[in-house]
């Protein structure tokens, strides 16, 4: 084989796949080769109508590529040739290692980078040219190095390196700038020796950083000192899978799928995350209800407030219909404004306002996130609650915010016609981070109200439904606990709220819980023996039904139509409202029963 010239030759010679013919184009217009009529065309597309330049091309090179377009496979070929046959040992002193490095932004694409690079120098037909192969690299007998890291600003000062390749360069750091100066002086060009050449091929990203303003500086200018190539993934690679790209599209937003696969660059700060689902989301007409529905499990989540935010809550229940999708009905959002959250303290949101609120639909467990959790959840318990904990950094919120959005889209979450709530959710945005994570944010305004909804419907999109495990387990725990002996939720807690906590129980909506058949009593671990107590005294006679309590101590009986309603309304820390209470039947003072209004209704004794 004759030694070849440029990347694209070097690659025919070595019997794999070929280039796809964008790749082969833009290498070729890198490298100065004479491209033929219909290629020059493609170049032009490429370019933004840049012309090629034949025999002579550019030492700087940029490839913005979406997304599985075949960047790692082009690196490895380009860093092989110029390594094995770019002829730079000329300029090399005895002894003198002349590296080429691979720039990446983490260690993991590091990792499989330098495979590649070491799976190609290693075939059959270029083997002999391989002096030594270490973990992060792959010595050549003419003294040349495939050297691939991480984006360290300090480790490419020193050298005289032969080419720079920044593999994702939109996704280098804050530390960008400071890589490219030391970087440069490294890549100085010797009178009379091959280019050195400096590449950037990465996807797009976010308008800032240097990959962006040297994109934006040189993309279609015919003057530029940098060529720049911009295509699709479909564009670079037509092998491509069109199911994944149409499954991909229907998964993400617009702009996400514009930015990964399209090559659109983004700004960093997007406003309106939800716009594209909300609408079709909402109930138009249906308010928050405190209405509970006998036999429904919900879950009830919140937003702890801290400094200057409000105190977000939410309920919901999943629903499923025969072989369909399980979806998720939000029943009741409200929020503590930092007002009332100052005024109360925190002990007091979480008795008169939390669990008001999750009592009012049968449970005592409450999701959170992990914020201040120890504290939170030591003043739970002594009012009868247990706190679920749920991770909420950067990274695992951003993907709970995507699969709520995803189910919102497919028509599978179901919002009140809330007007905080809706101005909270046309509020949400996001701002992409340098690192390549993206962080969600109210851009105006709070977000309280949306993150309870959020935690609640991703949880009932994960698990609809506490499994018979978990149940056993809380029935032992309440066991223990009324023994004395602690448990899983710790001490505290009343065996009667604990049991209550789990949604009573009630028949659920879904079949499979119906027929299955719990565990024998044996399963479970011995309870102490009983103790023995007289005969306790005949019951009295319930208050409604007393004539001597009605004349003395309230005026009723009343018939409860919202247990919630009551509370907030005429609850307080100096007393209870309720005179006597059976079910749902009460007996008020005449006072209070006016207060009450339509949360309850007179019935005849």
């Amino acid at each position: 084989m004759t030694r070849p010239t440029n990347p694209i030759e070097y690659r025919t010679g070595l019997g794999i796949r070929p280039f796809s013919e964008a790749w082969t184009v833009s290498l070729k217009g890198a490298y100065g080769v004479p491209l033929s009529p219909s290629e020059r065309e493609l170049f032009l597309q490429l370019t933004d109508g840049v012309s090629d330049r034949p025999g002579e091309g550019w030492q700087e090179f940029v490839a913005n590529v979406g997304r599985g377009g075949g960047k790692d496979d082009a690196i490895k070929t380009v860093v092989n040739y110029e390594c094995k046959y770019g002829g730079h040992e000329v300029a090399a002193a005895p002894g003198q290692r002349l590296p080429a490095y691979v720039l990446c932004p983490l260690r993991s694409q590091a990792g499989g980078m330098v495979r590649m690079i070491q799976g190609e120098a290693q075939l059959p037909a270029e083997r002999r040219h391989v002096a030594n192969v270490t973990r992060d690299a792959i010595e050549f007998k003419n003294g040349t190095v495939a050297q691939v890291q991480t984006c360290d600003d300090v480790a490419v000062v020193g050298d005289t390196v032969i080419v720079a390749v920044r593999n994702e360069w939109a996704l280098f750091g804050d530390n960008d700038r400071l890589i490219e100066s030391n970087l440069r002086p490294a890549l100085r060009q010797i009178a009379g020796t091959p280019p050195h050449r400096l590449i950037g091929i990465t996807s797009s990203y976010t308008k800032e950083g240097e990959a962006w303003e040297t994109f934006n500086a040189n993309y279609g200018r015919k003057d530029a000192d940098v060529l720049v190539v911009q295509g699709s993934t479909l564009t670079f690679n037509p092998n491509v899978d069109l199911a994944y790209l149409a499954r991909e599209r229907r998964r993400l937003t617009a702009l996400e799928y514009a930015m990964h696969f399209g090559c659109v660059w983004q700004d960093s700060v997007q406003d309106g995350y939800f716009a594209a689902v909300l609408d079709h989301s909402i109930d138009r007409g249906r308010p928050s209800s405190v209405q509970r529905q006998v036999g429904v499990a919900y879950a009830v989540s919140m937003d702890p407030a801290w400094i200057r935010d409000g105190w977000g809550l939410a309920v919901a229940h999943a629903e499923q219909a025969d072989g369909q999708p399980i979806s998720v009905i939000v029943d009741y959002v409200d929020a503590v404004t930092p007002a009332e959250v100052g005024s109360l303290g925190t002990t007091g949101v979480l008795e008169h306002r939390v669990r008001l609120v999750a009592r009012g639909f049968g449970t005592t467990v409450v999701l959170t996130d992990q914020a201040q959790a120890q504290s939170l959840g030591d003043i739970a318990r002594t009012l009868g609650m247990h706190l679920e904990y749920r991770p909420w950094t950067a990274a695992n919120k951003a993907a709970t915010y995507q699969t709520v959005f995803a189910a919102m889209r497919d028509g599978r979450v179901r919002l009140p016609d809330d007007p905080a709530l809706i101005r909270e959710f046309s509020s949400i945005g996001t701002r992409l981070l340098r690192s390549g994570h993206e962080q969600i944010e109210a851009r105006h305004g709070h977000d309280d109200r949306v993150s309870a909804v959020v935690m609640a419907v991703a949880e009932l999109l994960e698990r609809p439904q506490w499994s018979r495990a978990e149940y056993l387990e809380a029935m032992e725990a309440n066991r223990r606990i009324a023994a004395g002996g602690g448990g899983r939720f710790g001490s505290g807690y009343s065996p009667e709220l604990l049991i209550g906590g789990f949604g009573d129980f009630a028949p659920s909506p879904f079949p499979d819980w119906r027929t299955r058949i719990p565990p024998s009593p044996a399963a479970l671990p011995p309870m102490a023996p009983p103790v023995r107590r007289e005969p306790s005294p005949p019951a009295p006679p319930p208050p409604h039904q007393d004539p001597a309590v009605v004349a003395a101590r309230g005026s009723g009986p009343y018939r409860v139509l919202s247990p919630l309603m009551i509370s907030e309304r005429l609850d307080d820390r100096r007393r209870s409202p309720v005179v006597h209470q059976i079910g749902e039947i009460v007996v008020l003072t005449a006072a209070d029963a006016r207060s009450a209004g339509d949360a309850v209704e007179p019935m005849s004794n």
